[in-house]
């Protein structure tokens, strides 16, 4: 799965609900950066944030696979 997308789902997780993501970055100063606001030193990120809309998102994703081919 090397360099592709990756999407995975967690059921029970704590904190209770929310999305997650981890990525990585490459660029100098966007590392320099991620540092600067105390998200470690990479090339991988996680973020989080504790709600998820999915009435909202599910349809955002539905018109970005449609729109771009994506699954």
């Amino acid at each position: 799965m090397e360099g592709k997308p990756v999407a995975d789902c967690i059921l029970k997780s704590q904190p209770d609900g929310g999305v997650f993501a981890i990525g990585r970055c490459d660029s100098p100063y966007q590392k320099e950066m991620m540092k600067y606001c105390k998200m470690g030193g990479g090339p991988f990120y996680s973020f989080y944030r504790p709600y998820h809309l999915c009435h909202v998102e599910a349809m955002a994703e539905i018109e970005r696979s449609v729109k771009y081919g994506a699954s």
